[in-house]
């Protein structure tokens, strides 16, 4: 995922680095769902930092080719489940 809606704003995945940067800055907000462990790559904007569309759709594009340069996710084994034979 690299973005989504999020309250009254977007949500968007760039990075710690870019994260730590924005946060510092002023420029965007920390992205806390849980109110006591922050998401390290995603930031919150409010919408009025997203409210002219070219803006947004830059935030977008730069959460996209982040997450486009990132490497494919390893897939999580399945936990095998014991079946009903039908003997009861």
């Amino acid at each position: 995922m690299f973005a989504g809606a999020w309250g009254h704003g977007v949500i968007v995945r760039l990075g710690e680095q870019r994260t730590q940067k924005l946060i510092e800055s002023g420029s965007a907000e920390v992205h806390d769902p849980t109110g006591h462990r922050p998401k390290r790559e995603y930031v919150f904007l409010d919408r009025k930092r997203v409210q002219i569309d070219a803006e947004l759709i830059e935030w977008f594009t730069e959460a996209a080719e982040f997450v486009g340069a990132l490497p494919p996710a390893a897939r999580k084994s399945r936990k095998k489940t014991v079946q009903n034979s039908g003997d009861n």
